[in-house]
């Protein structure tokens, strides 16, 4: 476990990461849902590492990256990867989000495009309409009102197939207990960010490679949303695979393969 103080501006935050893999290898970054921390990454990891200097790190107000105050957006999100970025000499990487995550890129590929060599975004919904934004404005004033145990169950629900969880209970109760665990001011800084969506023209004016990917069986965010978002950004690579919103979890073998090939294709 390696942390850092990052400086930025008038704000000094701690945030917590992992790298792992050889220092030659170029950076691959990860970032994880709403609700989870970088641990979630741990097994791909492994398999992405052989390649890449893999960095996987907790956003604001999750896992033991602390809580800080400010308005909610999903730029100041991505100001917090950069400023991680800045504090560790990278100056470029391929940026990888899974739900949240996914937003964050999109955010930070806005922001910095040169930095960012390739992007993956898995299960995100990036825009918001009346109803979704409604949802994730609830759902930040229900935990900040009675805590994270009001969302945990029907989370999973959505975050997992029936059968899956049936299938590997000591995971699901890893994942569970993170997300029980989870700060509810940071999971409700993070709500309040997804609540406000993004515009999906940044899709259409990024220009480095983007990989879009959905879970078949994905009840959080369903494929139509992902499939949008491919036709939205030109010449994005395009993978739909058997699997739910965690679908690095449910289906790694098959996410890790679609990643690291879409990865050997656009990077030198």
């Amino acid at each position: 476990m390696m942390t850092t103080i990052i400086a930025r501006k008038t704000l000094f935050m701690k945030t917590s990461y992992t790298v792992t893999g050889p220092a030659s290898a170029p950076w691959l970054t990860l970032s994880h849902p709403i609700g989870s921390d970088k641990k979630i990454w741990d097994g791909l990891t492994t398999r992405l590492a052989q390649h890449y200097q893999v960095l996987a790190y907790d956003v604001r107000g999750h896992g033991q990256s602390p809580m800080v105050e400010g308005a909610a957006s999903m730029d100041a999100l991505a100001d917090d990867c950069i400023a991680l970025w800045d504090a560790l000499g990278i100056t470029q990487s391929a940026f990888v989000g899974l739900s949240l995550g996914g937003c964050i890129g999109l955010a930070l590929a806005s922001k910095v495009p040169n930095r960012v060599r390739a992007l993956t975004i898995a299960c995100s919904r990036l825009e918001m309409d009346e109803a979704a934004e409604k949802m994730w404005r609830d759902r930040a004033n229900l935990v900040l009102a009675q805590g994270m145990n009001g969302i945990v169950e029907a989370t999973l629900e959505r975050w997992l197939t029936e059968a899956w969880r049936q299938a590997h209970p000591q995971q699901v109760l890893a994942i569970k207990t993170t997300l029980a665990g989870t700060s509810p001011s940071g999971f409700a800084y993070c709500a309040q960010a997804l609540a406000q969506g993004q515009p999906l023209s940044r899709l259409g004016k990024l220009q480095m490679p983007v990989q879009i990917m959905a879970g078949t069986d994905d009840k959080a965010v369903p494929t139509q949303f992902l499939k949008a978002y491919a036709q939205q950004a030109a010449g994005s690579h395009w993978h739909e695979l058997p699997g739910s919103h965690l679908l690095p979890i449910e289906n790694e073998e098959m996410f890790a393969q679609a990643l690291l090939q879409f990865l050997a294709q656009v990077q030198p």
